[in-house]
């Protein structure tokens, strides 16, 4: 791994974290992290915990470009990291399955939809028999 990627990578995880109720943090945030998660693969898998508060804050925010840009995130996070997936299912779903229920309210709802459908397979995929007794379990809870 690339100290000097790792290093950017905890500078921009760093701010997204104490000033990610910006909004513009969380947009340009959703732009330039993409870059550094696929570079970084595997390695990211370390700091999960701090890169899923912001991203699955921001599937609520406002701006439909910063939620789309977060399920966005997520999928790649989930696609580069799959191996430690399955233990953060439980914690995944529930605002991946509340944003989806809220896109109606959206401008861009088609668009972010289609983010959270990808992100749904990616993590169902990922975390496997933890998804689905996650997935099973959310069927008799209100959104």
């Amino acid at each position: 791994r690339d100290p000097g990627l790792m290093a950017a990578f905890t500078a921009i995880l760093e701010a997204a974290n104490s000033r990610g109720h910006e909004p513009e943090v969380a947009a340009a945030w959703v732009v330039e992290a993409p870059a550094l998660i696929a570079a970084l693969k595997l390695s990211v898998a370390s700091h999960l915990d701090k890169i899923f508060t912001p991203l699955l804050s921001w599937l609520h925010a406002r701006d439909d470009a910063v939620a789309c840009g977060a399920a966005s995130c997520l999928e790649l996070t989930c696609k580069m990291t799959w191996p430690r997936i399955p233990g953060h299912a439980a914690s995944l779903w529930p605002d991946v399955a509340r944003a989806y229920a809220e896109a109606d309210a959206r401008a861009a709802a088609d668009e972010l939809r289609t983010q959270l459908k990808n992100l749904a397979v990616v993590l169902q995929l990922a975390a496997g028999d933890a998804f689905e007794e996650v997935w099973c379990r959310s069927k008799n809870e209100p959104v």
